[in-house]
């Protein structure tokens, strides 16, 4: 008895802080939300991902020289990555930003131009792992 006694005892700060730092992630305000991107919000956005697509893509065909569906992956995570600065830049969500693409490569599509490459190569296995 004397042993858990004395376990217990030595668990309680981690205990107390368990129960202060529950009680105010419980209590504490939600994050203000980013204002909705407006119809030229989204062009400005769009344009930032078109900026950039040849550059990011040149950088992961260098990464993945051999492999296109490696290299079409290692361009998304670029493409992440701009998402992620674009979001920062005109301080909207994330949400809205890759909608932003999404609707401006639509949008091209449907006027027939190609800004940007809208299919993904076959997934093969490396030859190397």
């Amino acid at each position: 008895m004397v042993v858990s006694r004395r376990m217990s005892l030595r668990f309680l700060p981690l205990f107390v802080v368990c129960v202060i730092a529950i009680g105010r992630a419980a209590t504490a305000p939600e994050p203000p939300s980013a204002p909705p991107a407006d119809a030229a919000l989204k062009r400005d956005i769009f344009a930032g991902f078109r900026a950039k697509e040849a550059e990011n893509r040149e950088k992961a065909a260098n990464d993945f020289p051999t492999d296109p569906w490696s290299s079409d992956d290692a361009f998304h995570a670029y493409e992440d990555d701009r998402a992620q600065e674009l979001t920062k830049k005109y301080h909207t969500s994330k949400t809205d930003v890759l909608a932003a693409l999404d609707d401006g490569m639509r949008e091209a599509h449907a006027r027939g131009n190609r800004p940007m490459i809208p299919t993904v190569p076959p997934c093969h296995p490396r030859a190397i792992y």
